[in-house]
Order: C-alpha cells, then structure tokens, then sequence
C-alpha cells in the first residue's frame, strides 16, 4: 500500500479531518494487537496537525496506548517521544505536575 500523497496542505488537513477516528480506533488496534510500533508511531505522525487542530485532551488516550506499547516493546526512543507529547498536552491542559512528570520521563 502506497502511502497518501497530497498536492496541497488543505487537502491533507480534509484527509485527517475526515480520517480522525478511524486513526484514533487503528492506535487501539494496534496496542491490542501487539503491533505496537504501529501504535506508538501513529500520534507521533500527527503530532503537529494534533497540537495545531484539536483540543489538548482529544488525543491523550491514543498517547496513553502508544505510551503502553513504547514501553511493552523497550522502544526507549518512542517512549521519549510519546512522554514529550503527553507532557506538551498535559502543560496546554495546566495540568502541570502531570507535564512536569512527562517531560522529566522523556
């Protein structure tokens, strides 16, 4: 399967629109079916597009399972990655010792 190509920002920005929940169930798809490269690796694609176009809490449990399958497959660079997210999301919430508690993990 090729992946998508877009000739312009706006249309990606449809595709994701359109395409949102359908990611959201694939990260939990793939954290229960032991794929879990797959599902850490989905909201750190989308990590500018997330914090440009949703809400601070929208994604938070797609980033909890992508935690759970950084950490499941010893995948300490996308531990990093996810843990800096989840801190960026909790900070944007003012939920500042959970931010503090991820950044410092990261």
């Amino acid at each position: 399967m090729e992946a998508a190509a877009f000739e312009a920002g706006r249309a990606a920005i449809a595709w994701y629109e359109t395409e949102r929940t359908n990611l959201v169930a694939a990260v939990q798809a793939a954290c229960t079916g032991g794929m879990d490269r797959i599902a850490r690796q989905i909201p750190a694609a989308l990590t500018m597009i997330i914090a440009d176009r949703e809400p601070a809490d929208a994604w938070l449990p797609a980033q909890q399972m992508a935690l759970e399958a950084a950490r499941r497959a010893a995948d300490r660079y996308g531990e990093a990655i996810t843990l800096d997210n989840l801190g960026i999301a909790y900070r944007h919430l003012f939920r500042l010792a959970l931010a503090e508690e991820h950044f410092s993990g990261a």
